[in-house]
């Protein structure tokens, strides 16, 4: 054996007794309990974290829960309004219907009484002369008797002869609106005022001018066509003192042929008629009005603002067609502002309201209704000089 043989034995017995030290029962048991306090510690974080989530998901629960018992709520109320609703829009369904059967029973019955007079178009037009016939003694009668003011037209220029309107007659020819509505709108407007004066610009057949006359006031009518005035059409054989043909962009002067005194008009009107206008003339227009409004007054008017041409011919009627912002800087310029202090709501007015034959509404887009009034501190212009001649006397 060598040197090193009792060194290495040495070493190996050593070995040996560490390692059977390692089977050592206590330091095993300590070993175990070691690891399992530390498998407990993890398994209480774990138990925790899990507690914590499942707590969460319990109160997620919870609040699902409660909305969707509020939605649950909220839908029966709101199936009720439906219901509601539902029996409100069947009632007035069930009164319209009503209301149909009812008129239709009247049309009907209307109908049969027509026919039963066996009238016929020459017959209609016999009765509407008769009827005018009737309208124009009752207007003499008033004149005669005071209580109806005639008024006298200065003016050198008796016809638009420029115009369209008066080469091609069309809204001259075919408008004689009126709407009662309107009337009482005004009259509304101007109660303290008995009786009151109106002047229309552009009066075409002269309607809107004769229901004025036949409800006890005064009213004046200016077209710048003559062709009613020619043919004698509408109201222009009824009431003929109160109806003239004059190019309004020219100066004009309008006076009581009683005392001679000038006519100062509570409203002025002018129903579609400032498109038909060239800007270059709107000035002219402007300052005629200006000299016969009476202070206080206003000018009403409904502006179209869409083309209106023939296709065929190639005649266009309006002329000026600008938006209302345009519009109100031109009469801003002339001394006018807008009055928004009247009764006459969308569908009150004369024209633009849809009431007549041919007539837009302010809710189509077409046009607008404007109320103007002199601006604080500003007068009316000066009568026109005595050079105007009487047209009509």
């Amino acid at each position: 054996m060598t040197q090193n043989g009792p060194r290495r034995v040495e070493q190996a017995l050593t070995s040996l007794f560490r390692a059977i030290s390692l089977l050592n029962p206590r330091r095993i048991l300590r070993h175990f309990r070691s690891v399992t306090y530390r498998l407990n510690q993890i398994a209480r974080i774990v138990n925790s974290e899990a507690a914590t989530r499942v707590e969460h998901g319990l109160q997620a629960a919870s609040e699902c829960e409660r909305l969707l018992r509020e939605m649950g709520e909220r839908t029966r109320a709101i199936a009720s309004q439906i219901d509601r609703l539902a029996m409100e829009q069947r009632s007035r369904a069930d009164e319209l219907s009503a209301g149909i059967t009812s008129c239709n029973a009247v049309i009907t019955s209307c109908n049969e009484a027509i026919k039963s007079l066996r009238l016929d178009r020459w017959k209609v037009r016999e009765y509407e002369g008769l009827l005018r016939s009737l309208r124009r003694q009752y207007y003499f009668r008033a004149i005669d008797e005071g209580r109806v003011a005639v008024p006298v037209l200065e003016t050198e220029h008796p016809v638009a002869v420029s115009s369209n309107d008066t080469r091609f007659p069309r809204g001259t020819k075919d408008d004689n609106s009126i709407v009662p509505r309107f009337n009482r709108k005004l009259y509304q407007l101007y109660r303290d005022q008995d009786p009151i004066r109106v002047l229309d610009i552009g009066c075409a057949g002269g309607g809107f001018v004769r229901s004025l006359l036949d409800d006890g006031h005064l009213a004046v009518g200016l077209e710048g066509s003559d062709y009613q005035l020619v043919n004698q059409g509408a109201e222009w054989s009824t009431i003929p003192l109160h109806l003239f043909t004059c190019d309004v962009t020219k100066p004009f002067r309008l006076t009581d042929r009683a005392t001679g005194q000038p006519l100062l008009f509570h409203a002025i009107t002018a129903w579609e008629v400032m498109e038909h206008i060239p800007q270059e003339e709107l000035p002219g227009l402007l300052e005629n009005l200006d000299r016969h409004l009476a202070p206080g007054g206003l000018i009403l008017f409904s502006i179209a603002t869409f083309l209106d041409w023939d296709q065929h011919t190639g005649v266009v009627w309006h002329v000026t067609i600008k938006p209302r912002s345009w519009w109100e800087d031109r009469f801003a310029e002339h001394g006018f502002e807008v009055e928004e202090n009247h009764p006459f709501g969308k569908d009150d007015w004369l024209r633009g309201s849809g009431h007549c034959r041919r007539d837009w509404h302010e809710d189509d887009g077409l046009g607008f209704h404007i109320a103007l009034k002199r601006k604080a501190g500003t007068g009316a212009i000066a009568n026109p000089s005595n050079r105007l001649r009487a047209s009509v006397a």
